[in-house]
């Protein structure tokens, strides 16, 4: 992931010193990626673009083998939970000057059933993940039902 901002994943707790970079894995990424999984518990990679099924298949048996879990960014067959960004909200910024205090990160996450939302804290924010309130459903009511009338348009 060439983007990676290592020290901003630093100053969120991320400790560095147990990351390893590869910038460029060309038509190795398969490869590469299993290698990695096998040292470990969890792998963060970009999306190398098409990916079969059977090679999906295969990264998947090499995961469960050495108990690691691997993070695409990008579209990947059959993923067992697909997360997305709907929006980011900063705080601090006062008609385009002043420092960011802080921000959160809504996004929605989907794994075979009703989508769920948080929000996710971001710098100054209270630590971890939480279910954005303005879609909290009202009391009795499904989570599933109160989030479908919030859908974002495709």
């Amino acid at each position: 992931m060439p983007d990676l901002g290592v020290e901003a994943a630093r100053d969120l707790g991320v400790p560095i010193e147990r990351i390893a970079l590869v910038p460029h894995p060309g038509r190795a990424w398969l490869d590469v990626v299993a290698s990695l999984a096998e040292a470990m518990p969890v792998v963060l990679a970009a999306s190398p673009g098409r990916v079969t099924h059977t090679d999906a298949a295969r990264i998947a048996a090499r995961l469960r083998q050495a108990s690691s879990t691997l993070l695409v960014a990008g579209p990947w067959p059959n993923a067992a939970t697909v997360v997305r960004s709907l929006r980011a909200e900063w705080e601090g910024l006062a008609d385009g000057d002043g420092r960011i205090a802080g921000g959160s990160l809504l996004v929605e996450a989907s794994s075979g059933g009703a989508p769920r939302l948080a929000r996710i804290p971001i710098g100054g924010g209270p630590a971890g993940p939480e279910l954005a309130p303005e879609l909290a459903p009202e009391p009795g009511l499904a989570l599933g039902s109160a989030l479908a009338e919030h859908q974002p348009a495709a």
